[in-house]
């Protein structure tokens, strides 16, 4: 039977309360149960977090069976719902997306650090297929990693080595119930598809340590991984400096590196200015490349961000036109706008993109855009607003009097 070091194995910090994501399946209810009893022993608050997405007339009601069998075993359990319009086409994508930002929501609102998943041997085998299938690099075929962080919250996967058999059997052994989703028989889906594929290899070859070798191959992924991650540490601290005005200046030399560095490199460029973008297609990351290497006085725009390229570097921002965030700031609360931190003590502010009229009103108080100082990360600047009164453009110090504004790079 399964027992308690898989926990200890990832959660080595103090933890006064984690959560888990429930979904109602063998897995999610076995975790369920070795974290209650983990819990239990070490004085530790369990919350069990089921999210309904509401994809099946039966949904709700599966639901509310689960945590009713929950709170009968003393778990503190929430149901949370996607009330979204759901997507036409990519659902098991999107549902997944809705279900991460439902989770972390709800943690973070309950001061909650630590997120425990089900993923099991079976999940990383599928989700490494489907990758190799569609021709994903070395971060494709890492598949998913122990420990991961999303924004603030840690999400842990202590099953990850453990396969479908072992979790039933747990299950039958404590007299734990779990829910059968019809969709997992469903072979529209592409991971359904893939499970289909490695069932049938190991019924005809008799292979009954695929899954565990395709882990295998995740796990040597991930060792590489972290190598090219030190590489690009290396190439960041010598090709790429941070302007005042939180745009980035690329020595064109990044173009000489090896392509897997220049990526990543790149990759790591964009999310710093925009941490929750998605990581494009890697063939539109290396065809974006290879034109500003080719060219010269070249535009090119990728996650949010614009790369302009000249004689001397390559200055990467934000790009403004398809950055129109307006975010409500809460007073006297972290407010977090792309990598910026903010916190206000005045109801009523909104942080946004400085834009096109914001710098016109900027000129007309007289301030002047220092040389070489790309307009396009003029416009996409921070702005802080009170109704239609621009009160703060903090990375050229212009602020309001007795408007208290603390503004850090996230």
């Amino acid at each position: 039977m399964l027992n308690f070091q898989i926990i200890n194995d990832l959660l080595m910090q103090k933890a006064e309360k984690i959560a888990i994501a429930v979904s109602g399946g063998a897995d999610s209810m076995c975790l369920t149960h070795l974290l209650a009893g983990w819990c239990k022993e070490n004085n530790v608050e369990l919350h069990a977090l089921i999210v309904d997405h509401g994809l099946r007339a039966e949904s709700s009601q599966e639901a509310e069976s689960v945590k009713l069998f929950l709170i009968s075993e003393g778990i503190s359990t929430h149901i949370l719902k996607w009330k979204n319009a759901k997507p036409k086409s990519d659902i098991q994508n999107q549902a997944r997306i809705a279900r991460y930002n439902l989770l972390t929501q709800h943690c973070k609102e309950h001061s909650i650090k630590h997120l425990f998943v089900a993923h099991t041997l079976n999940d990383q085998a599928e989700t490494i297929l489907m990758r190799i299938i569609r021709g994903s690099g070395i971060d494709g075929i890492s598949g998913m990693a122990p420990k991961t962080t999303l924004g603030c919250i840690t999400i842990l996967r202590p099953l990850l080595k453990i396969d479908r058999n072992q979790i039933e059997q747990h299950l039958l052994n404590v007299g734990w119930p779990w829910v059968n989703d019809p969709s997992n028989l469903n072979h529209k889906y592409d991971r359904i598809k893939v499970r289909s594929i490695l069932n049938a290899y190991e019924k005809e070859f008799g292979n009954k340590n695929l899954y565990k070798r395709l882990s295998l191959l995740a796990q040597n992924a991930r060792t590489t991984k972290k190598y090219l991650s030190k590489r690009v540490n290396i190439a960041w601290k010598k090709y790429i400096s941070i302007n005042e005005l939180n745009y980035l200046e690329v020595d064109n030399a990044v173009y000489n590196l090896p392509q897997e560095i220049k990526q990543r490199l790149f990759v790591r460029a964009f999310k710093y200015l925009n941490p929750e973008a998605n990581t494009p297609r890697l063939s539109s990351l290396t065809h974006a490349i290879t034109e500003l290497r080719a060219s010269t006085l070249i535009t090119k725009t990728l996650m949010g961000c614009l790369a302009q390229k000249t004689t001397k570097c390559t200055t990467i921002c934000l790009e403004f036109g398809k950055n129109p965030l307006t975010l409500d700031l809460k007073i006297n609360e972290v407010n977090i706008w792309y990598n910026f931190k903010i916190i206000v003590s005045k109801e009523g502010l909104v942080a946004k993109p400085l834009g096109k009229s914001g710098w016109e009103y900027l000129k007309e108080l007289g301030f002047t855009k220092k040389p070489k100082t790309p307009i396009a990360a003029i416009h996409s600047m921070l702005s802080i607003y009170d109704g239609d009164l621009l009160v703060s453009a903090p990375q050229i110090n212009f602020i309001t009097p007795n408007i208290n504004i603390d503004i850090s790079i996230n």
